[in-house]
């Protein structure tokens, strides 16, 4: 695999890169935090869609911009040349992929690119990652003190950690299985016994349920003689509720007919009082008629007499008004106006005069000022001559004028004051004035009213007694008349509707006397059936006592057949609970046997895990040593004998003459180199058991803090290890080394969270 080109857009740090890769060792140069690492995490996004930071696709592009994050890597495998492009779109972040083998397109579709990506490099992101980049971290690893450590770095980038996670899994899980199959087996009971327990229930449940059989047998006889002990009784009951019948009939009967003969004898004695009252109507009549008219006159009385109380009323109030008008209140307010009128125009002209002194006075002031500052030299400012010698003079009399002003000013101030007091003074009296003249029409106003109010009931008091044809009539005589005629039209009232019911009063006495004769007739009629039934109260009672002794025993039996039916199902219920206890005990044995079961197949597989990855370690240790070897050799010139990886930790050992060695007992740079080979090699067996020629080899800052003749040292071993790729891409912050590789990228930095990238 060889890289072609990188075109990146709006990724992260740049906003805009295109670079030409070209074959052999291409050195990424630049600052710390410029974006070196960047561009590699590019390559990883444009293959498999994932940075090497694992970078959220909301954070991929730049920040601050909103348009298109575009990736573009061409390059050339297995003699075919691809380009694969991915975008990341719009507000949501929306992730998209385009492959083109050979100028044409191949996928599109993010899963679709991922896959013919995978398929045509023959390795996933991880196998990928671990066969192309090789970072300082990892070789740092290598030559740690801990030899676990540094196992366990070599197993991850073999793909052989995921084997010794299962195997530890495995053996975990077997002891968990056998713990928790302990603790099952702690749990369980005699099943012996519990199989018993549940036999005996089972057979108690079945003598309750033939007690309940016989106990409902036993009821259904009770039933049957409950029901002859009924039927007889019921029998015997129908002629005493007959008897019983004639009894009430009779009884109804008789009171009937007792009611029947009051009620005849009250219409009799109503229909003879009715013929007298008929007589009294005429005389009632003719006094009514005299007291025709009297509940009139009583109105009318009462009208007049509440008339003259209103009189009386309004006439006392008027006196308490008296006989005075608003005239006087008047003339004094229009006085008071015109007073507040006059003091209002005496403060509008001190005002004026005392603004007029202040302006005077602020003048002369201004020209003292000026006097003191003049020269007297220069001319006067008011006449034009030189002051000369009547510059003294000029200055008094300035102040002359200044304290003449201030006066003036001080004087106008007084006059103002006391316009003012004058004009809030005249101000007083007039609302005083005001109040009083409406306080007057006030009353003038209600005086008015009462006089109108008394003459029209005065008026009115007339009417009524033209009406009564003279002078104020009695009001208790009259009332006296009123209360006769109302008690005379009652009476008569009733009188009218005695005689009007007088022909109804002799049908219901007719009806009455008819009723009398049928009810006497069916009263007879009763007696004579009721002394025709031959009942015995004796024997009757005798078969209400068998009926309900028979009633006690069937219930009796009825409630000695729930007892049973209760005992029945307590012993089913306590049978199916044993039987579930044994259900569960039976399942808990099961699932312990199973989880030994289990426990022993775990075993088994960690034993076999831990086989296989010994295997695949001792298979891998001779490969690796070989590469390592091979490799170690070309960069160190043949300086030393042989090296190799041990099979048990991974760790390296140089021979030196004809003892091998720890890595620890030799210089910096030959640990640098030796660890170089090692994690070369783990690249080479990963491309060589993935089946892909990658050709490629990405170092990430693996001089770190070397000083400079062990960077020398590695910087000419990079040039020995490019014979081996189709490129090696090295990635350091030492500018120094810049210059000793045939290409190089630049990376720096253009602004806050910027970078740009250019080939040199």
């Amino acid at each position: 695999m060889r890289l072609l080109e990188l075109s990146l857009r709006n990724y992260r740090v740049f906003e805009e890169v295109d670079l030409e890769l070209p074959a052999r060792a291409i050195g990424i140069v630049g600052p710390n935090g410029a974006g070196k690492s960047t561009l590699v995490e590019s390559i990883l996004f444009a293959l498999y869609g994932v940075d090497g930071a694992r970078t959220k696709k909301d954070g991929i592009r730049t920040t601050g911009l909103l348009t298109d994050c575009v990736v573009r890597l061409t390059f050339e495998h297995g003699g075919q040349h691809y380009e694969v492009r991915r975008t990341i779109a719009g507000k949501n972040a929306r992730p998209d992929a385009e492959l083109y083998v050979g100028g044409k397109l191949l996928a599109t579709g993010v899963s679709d690119v991922d896959e013919q990506i995978r398929r045509a490099l023959r390795m996933d992101l991880r196998v990928f990652t671990a066969s192309v980049v090789a970072e300082q971290k990892q070789l740092d690893a290598f030559s740690d003190v801990t030899a676990a450590k540094r196992k366990d770095m070599a197993l991850r980038l073999l793909g052989i950690k995921p084997v010794d996670d299962a195997r530890i899994v495995a053996r975990r899980e077997a002891r968990t299985a056998k713990q928790t199959a302990e603790d099952l087996a702690g749990l369980l009971t005699d099943l012996a016994a519990l199989e018993a327990e549940v036999k005996e229930a089972a057979e108690a449940a079945e003598e309750a349920a033939a007690e309940v059989a016989r106990r409902r047998t036993a009821v259904e006889a009770e039933e049957a003689r409950a029901r002859d002990a009924r039927a007889a009784f019921e029998a015997a009951d129908v002629l005493r509720q007959r008897v019983e019948t004639l009894t009430v009939e009779i009884t109804h009967a008789t009171e009937r007919r007792d009611e029947l003969r009051v009620g005849a004898a009250r219409l009799r004695e109503r229909l003879e009082a009715l013929e007298q009252e008929q007589d009294a109507i005429a005389p009632l009549e003719e006094e009514l008629a005299g007291l025709a008219g009297a509940d009139e006159r009583l109105a009318l009385s009462r009208r007049f007499a509440d008339r003259a109380g209103e009189a009386a009323e309004l006439r006392g109030q008027l006196e308490a008004y008296g006989t005075g008008d608003a005239a006087e209140e008047l003339a004094d307010l229009a006085a008071a106006a015109a007073a507040l009128e006059a003091a209002r125009g005496v403060l509008a002209t001190a005002r004026a005069g005392e603004e007029h002194a202040t302006g005077a006075l602020t003048l002369a002031d201004e020209a003292l000022a000026r006097a003191g500052e003049a020269d007297p030299s220069e001319p006067c400012p008011v006449c034009g001559r030189p002051l000369g010698e009547d510059y003294a003079g000029f200055v008094r009399h300035r102040k002359d004028q200044r304290r003449t002003a201030a006066a003036a000013a001080a004087a106008a101030k007084k006059e103002r004051v006391a316009a003012e007091r004058a004009a809030k003074a005249a101000e007083a009296a007039h609302r005083t004035a005001a109040a009083a003249a409406d306080a007057a029409r006030r009353d003038a106003d209600r005086r008015r009213a009462l006089q109108e109010r008394l003459a029209a009931i005065e008026a009115e008091g007339a009417e009524v007694l033209a009406h009564l044809g003279g002078g104020p009539p009695p009001v208790p005589e009259l009332e006296a008349a009123v209360k006769r005629e109302r008690e005379l039209g009652e009476r008569l009232a009733g009188l009218r509707a005695g005689v009007a019911h007088r022909d109804q009063l002799r049908d219901d006495l007719t009806s009455a006397t008819e009723q009398l004769e049928a009810i006497e007739e069916r009263l007879s009629a009763a007696v004579a059936d009721a002394g025709a039934l031959a009942f015995d109260a004796a024997a009757h009672a005798a078969l209400a006592t068998a009926r309900d002794g028979a009633e006690e025993v069937l219930e009796a039996a009825r409630a000695a057949e729930r007892t049973a039916s209760t005992a029945e199902s307590e012993a089913r219920t306590l049978a199916g609970g044993l039987a579930g206890r044994l259900s569960e005990a039976t399942e808990t044995e099961r699932k312990a046997r199973g989880l030994r079961d289990e426990a022993r197949v775990l075993d088994r597989v960690a034993v076999l895990l831990d086989g296989f990855r010994d295997h695949l370690v001792a298979r891998v240790g001779p490969e690796l040593s070989r590469e390592a070897e091979a490799l170690f050799r070309e960069l160190t010139n043949g300086e030393y004998d042989d090296l190799r990886i041990d099979e048990d930790d991974l760790s390296i050992r140089i021979a030196d003459g004809e003892r091998y060695f720890a890595i620890d007992r030799f210089s910096g740079s030959e640990s640098d180199l030796a660890n170089l080979a090692l994690r070369v090699a783990i690249s080479a067996h990963l491309s060589r058991v993935s089946g892909a020629d990658v050709g490629l080899l990405i170092l990430d800052e693996v001089f770190g803090s070397l000083d400079q003749e062990r960077r020398d040292l590695l910087v000419q071993a990079m040039g020995m290890l490019a014979g081996r790729f189709h490129q090696l891409l090295v990635i350091t912050h030492a500018e120094q080394v810049k210059d000793r590789f045939p290409a190089a990228i630049q990376v720096m930095k253009v602004g806050r969270r910027r970078s740009v990238a250019v080939t040199t």
